[in-house]
C-alpha cells in the first residue's frame, strides 16, 4: 500500500499563498488599465465615460471585498465564486453596450480581470461548477458583436490567449500544491518525536498525558494507512487523521475509519469538512461525558463524501450553537450536517457533502 503523508499546515500555507497570489494578480490586472481609463474619463468628459469608468470602480470593489473577506475567512463558498464570475460578464457586457456604435473606443480592460476571474475558479475547485471558468470566455467574445461588425482574427485570438493563460494559470496552482503534498510528514514526525522523548528519558510512559500523546499519534498514524490516496480525498484523510492530534482532544480516544473515498474532494469543502468535523469532536469533549468517539470518512455512491463522529455519551434533545454552527459551516459548500441525539443514547453527527 501506498502511503502519502503530508503536512497539513503547509498545505493550508500553500493554499493562502496562492489564494495570496490570484488576489494580487487581480489586482495588477486592474491597475494596468487604470491610467488609460482615467485618461479617457478626463478627455472625453460625457456620460458614456462616465459610464465605463463607474463600471471599472465596481468591478475593482468587488474584487477587493471578495478577496479580503476569503483572506480573512481562509474560506471561499461557492455562491462567492460563481458571483465573481457573473459580475465580469456583467462588466464585459456592459461597456460595449455603453458605448454601442463607438465601442472603437472602448479599452477593453476587462480581459485581464476575465482571465484572473478563469484562474481563480480553477483555484478554488468547485467540482461540477469549473465549467464556470468558461463563462468569461464566452462573454469576452460575444461583446464583440455589439456596435458593430466582429473582427474574427481578434475573436479568435484572445478567446485562444484566454484559455491559454488560463491553463497556465492552473497548471502552475497544480504545480504549487503537489510541492505541498511533498512537503514534511507532520504526523509521522509527531510520532517520532515522542518516542525520542521517551527513549531519551525526557517523557515517563507511565504518565497518563503521555500515554494519552502516544495514543494521539497511534490513532493519526492509523486513519492515515487506511488511505491509499495521495490527492483528493487523501487531503481529507491528512487533515482529519490532523484532528486526532490536536492537543484540546486530549483525553478523548478517537476510533477512525477511512476508505480510499472519491477521486477528488475540493478544497473548500476539505476545509469546512475539517472544521465541522473538530467542533463535532470538541462538543464530545465538552458536554457528551464520555472518553470515546469514532471518526468514519467514506465516499458516497455519488461521488461525494460523508464524514461522520459517533459518541456513546450522555446526548441531549435541544439544539444547540454548536448544531447550528455546523449546519452553517457545511451549506457554505453546499453541504449538510445532520445530527441525530437523544437522552442517554449518545449523538450522531453526519456531514455529507455531493458534487
Amino acid at each position: 500500500m501506498a502511503v502519502s503523508v503530508r503536512d497539513p499546515g503547509a498545505r493550508d500555507r500553500v493554499e493562502r499563498w496562492l489564494l495570496w497570489s490570484v488576489a494580487s494578480l487581480r489586482g495588477v490586472q486592474y491597475a494596468t488599465s487604470a491610467p488609460a481609463l482615467v485618461a479617457y474619463g478626463v478627455t472625453e468628459h460625457s456620460e458614456k465615460s462616465t459610464a465605463v469608468v463607474t463600471v471599472y470602480l465596481l468591478g475593482v470593489t468587488w474584487s477587493a471585498w471578495m478577496f479580503t473577506s476569503a483572506v480573512r475567512r481562509d474560506h471561499v463558498p461557492t455562491w462567492v465564486v460563481t458571483a465573481d464570475v457573473l459580475v465580469v460578464c456583467g462588466v464585459q457586457t456592459v461597456v460595449p453596450a455603453t458605448l454601442g456604435v463607438d465601442r472603437d473606443l472602448w479599452l477593453d480592460w476587462t480581459y485581464g480581470p476575465a482571465i484572473g476571474v478563469m484562474v481563480f475558479v480553477l483555484l478554488c475547485r468547485i467540482g461540477r461548477g469549473r465549467w464556470l471558468a468558461g463563462l468569461p470566455v464566452v462573454s469576452w467574445a460575444l461583446t464583440h458583436f455589439i456596435g458593430g461588425a466582429p473582427g474574427w482574427p481578434d475573436i479568435v485570438g484572445g478567446v485562444i490567449g484566454m484559455i491559454a493563460y488560463a491553463v497556465l494559470g492552473a497548471g502552475v496552482i497544480g504545480f504549487v500544491r503537489g510541492l505541498a503534498r511533498a512537503s514534511p510528514r507532520a504526523p509521522l514526525d509527531s510520532a517520532l518525536a515522542t518516542l525520542q522523548m521517551i527513549a531519551g528519558g525526557a517523557l515517563d510512559l507511565r504518565a497518563d498525558d503521555v500515554r494519552d500523546r502516544c495514543q494521539q499519534d497511534a490513532d493519526s498514524l492509523r486513519g492515515l494507512l487506511m488511505s491509499d490516496r495521495g490527492d483528493g480525498v487523501g487531503d481529507l484523510i491528512v487533515e482529519l487523521s490532523a484532528v486526532l492530534r490536536d492537543p484540546s482532544l486530549r483525553g478523548l480516544r478517537v476510533h477512525p475509519l477511512f476508505d480510499a473515498g472519491p477521486a477528488e474532494v475540493p478544497g473548500p469543502v476539505t476545509a469546512a469538512t475539517v472544521a465541522a468535523t473538530r467542533k463535532a469532536l470538541a462538543n464530545v469533549v465538552d458536554h457528551a461525558r464520555t472518553d470515546e468517539a469514532w471518526l468514519t470518512a467514506i465516499s458516497t455512491p455519488e461521488g461525494g463524501v460523508s464524514v461522520t463522529v459517533v459518541d456513546r455519551g450522555v446526548g441531549f434533545d435541544r439544539e444547540d450553537m454548536v448544531i447550528t454552527s455546523l449546519l452553517a459551516i457545511m451549506a457554505d459548500v453546499n453541504g449538510q450536517a445532520l445530527v441525530d441525539s437523544a437522552p442517554g443514547q449518545g449523538t450522531t453527527v453526519e456531514l455529507t457533502w455531493t458534487p
